[in-house]
């Protein structure tokens, strides 16, 4: 770490310390709401049933909770716990990340940048925990890391650094395929890196540039990536109806709005291109000054129509780190003196504070819901337990219609408490002699036959006639979305 920034060596550490500790924390209290959660819920539920790893859309990268998992799964322990490591996982990832960047890299950025970008632009996408796009603000800190320690040591010219650099680079460009462009973005601003040197950030650009020519030759897109590229190739040829889409809209209502708060990483990329054009760094102000518009808007044409309020979230969220690279960069040369650091570390206090307690409360939104399925499960579990389709009218009266994810919300829920398994299908009763492609799409993707030991129920693909409707007895309450 760098001795000349005295910031480095107190605040900023103790706060990325107490911000990430804090968000441990509320994975743990929170671990129910956080699986419970369609894409969450199927994926953890795919990680304890499937014998075999598995990999979302070539997210290799993100397996270290799956690999956690099936090692607790190996070890024997509960349903229950595993869940609650499960939530807990996904942010020792990125703590680990930090803690390495500090104290073994001891990197200013990391100290500084990092514990900001985690929640500059977060609120409900941290209880949608599986979300790849949530380490676009952690792998790409550890090669920041990496390269700023062989910058100070004087070995960014070494051909080992080199190769250990690039290592680095590869778990980085397949957590997200968007990740090529944070790390060419953040191979720029690496040029202001005290002791910088060219091979290791030119190198990267190099790779990037190689990997975003074939990514899709070597990876081929999922069909949900397909829809956001078209969605996007379609939007750059009437560029003019930005301002009217659903998406735009999410993110303008959201500049001042309590638990957004979006108008935060504005300032400080304002606060950050200044700081850049006092230092004559013109180039890196104006990429600053470019990059994060252009991400999202890339971000409204992909997504013209919105999405559900947590995905949204998250689609936003990265940009957080084309806002704090250009800010912590551009005050961190010694010419700004402790005066900046000082109001450095007040803008980073208010900051954390006001996002910490967003997410928090962000709960809430979700209690509700959460509540709704646990109804669900008791309901079920009344009317005999089990797997059994889980009609139109059901769904409407749970305030459940549209998510797919129930079988796997109330199996977690039913198999974490020790009760009774229930299995809920949102379907209509499926004819026999069906054919499969024909079947609900994560009917498909289910692993056969289920693991009935850990869950207690299986479900036979050639008796899904035979599975019995449930029907809720009484008026079953209202679910808040």
């Amino acid at each position: 770490m760098n001795r000349k920034h005295p910031l480095v060596e107190g605040p900023a550490v103790l706060l990325g310390h107490g911000l990430f500790l804090f968000l441990l924390f509320l994975s743990w209290w929170h671990w129910d709401l956080r699986i419970a959660h369609v894409d969450t819920a199927y994926q953890v539920f795919s990680w304890l049933n499937d014998p075999a790893y598995k990999i979302e859309a070539h997210r290799y990268s993100a397996i270290v909770p799956q690999a956690l998992i099936k090692a607790g799964a190996g070890l024997g322990l509960g349903t229950r716990t595993l869940l609650i490591v499960a939530s807990v996982a996904h942010v020792l990832v990125p703590y680990l990340i930090f803690v390495t960047g500090v104290h073994v890299l001891r990197s200013l950025v990391v100290a500084m940048a990092m514990p900001l970008a985690t929640v500059l632009c977060m609120h409900t996408s941290f209880y949608g925990m599986v979300l790849e796009a949530h380490y676009l603000l952690s792998y790409p800190f550890l090669v920041l890391a990496f390269w700023e320690w062989a910058f100070n040591k004087g070995v960014g010219r070494r051909p080992w650094t080199l190769a250990v650099g690039l290592v680095l680079l590869i778990p980085t460009l397949m957590v997200h395929p968007t990740a090529f462009a944070f790390v060419l973005f953040m191979a720029l601003f690496a040029f202001l890196l005290p002791g910088r040197s060219w091979p290791l950030p030119v190198s990267a650009m190099l790779v990037c540039l190689l990997w975003a020519m074939n990514y899709r030759t070597w990876f081929p897109p999922s069909a949900y990536e397909l829809e956001f590229s078209t969605n996007l190739r379609n939007g750059l040829t009437d560029l003019g109806r930005i301002p009217e889409l659903v998406s735009t809209g999410y993110f303008l209502d959201g500049l001042l709005l309590p638990g957004k708060f979006y108008i935060l990483p504005v300032v400080l990329l304002l606060l950050g291109v200044m700081a850049l054009l006092r230092s004559r760094h013109y180039l890196h102000a104006a990429f600053a000054a470019a990059a994060f518009p252009a991400y999202l808007v890339v971000t409204f044409l992909s997504s013209p129509y919105g999405q559900q309020e947590i995905m949204m979230d998250k689609s936003i969220m990265p940009s957080a780190l084309l806002a704090v690279l250009p800010w912590v960069l551009g005050h961190a040369g010694e010419a700004h003196g402790r005066r900046s650091a000082a109001l450095m570390t007040a803008i980073l206090v208010i900051v954390l504070v006001v996002k910490s307690g967003a997410i928090a409360t962000a709960a809430a939104r979700y209690e509700d819901r959460l509540a709704g399925l646990q109804q669900v499960v008791q309901d079920g579990r009344s009317s005999g337990g089990g797997v059994r389709y889980f009609t139109a009218p059901d769904q409407a009266a749970y305030g459940l219609v549209g998510d797919w994810g129930v079988p796997f919300e109330t199996l977690l829920i039913s198999a974490s408490d020790g009760g009774a398994p229930v299995m809920m299908l949102p379907c209509e009763p499926i004819p026999e002699g069906t054919a499969w492609e024909q079947l609900p799409f994560w009917l498909q993707d289910m692993h056969y036959p289920m693991d009935r030991d850990r869950f207690g129920v299986d479900i036979d693909p050639a008796s899904l006639h035979a599975i019995p409707v449930f029907r809720a007895s009484g008026e079953a309450p209202a679910l808040t979305q």
